[in-house]
């Protein structure tokens, strides 16, 4: 890990540190986040790519996850920013799947 990167992660370790139980209401951003997303990305594809990098991220994060590893909330912080995301994502997209209507061929007027 190059020296920049591993004070800038030294720092996040610390930051994470302090805050403490101030940690948790950022799952609900990342929620949101995710769910508006899934507004900005219009095409499935592009949901798919997110949900896999999500996915990736989180898995890679928990991967490294050692009892005696380095930057244990770094990489919970990671992990659970991922898991939200996609949780976010998924939560939209079931609903529409569920109450969605077929979409409008073309311009009509009643």
């Amino acid at each position: 890990m190059s020296s920049g990167l591993r004070a800038a992660a030294l720092q996040a370790e610390h930051f994470l540190d302090r805050a403490g139980f101030e940690r948790a209401p950022w799952i609900a951003v990342g929620f949101a986040t995710g769910i508006a997303l899934w507004f900005q990305l219009t095409q499935p594809e592009q949901w798919l790519a997110l949900l896999c990098l999500c996915a990736a991220s989180a898995l890679g994060a928990l991967a490294m996850l050692r009892p005696d590893g380095e930057f244990p909330y770094l990489r919970l912080a990671v992990a659970g920013m991922a898991i939200a995301l996609a949780a976010g994502c998924l939560t939209v997209l079931g609903k529409s799947a569920l109450v969605g209507t077929p979409a409008i061929g073309a311009p009509v007027a009643a």
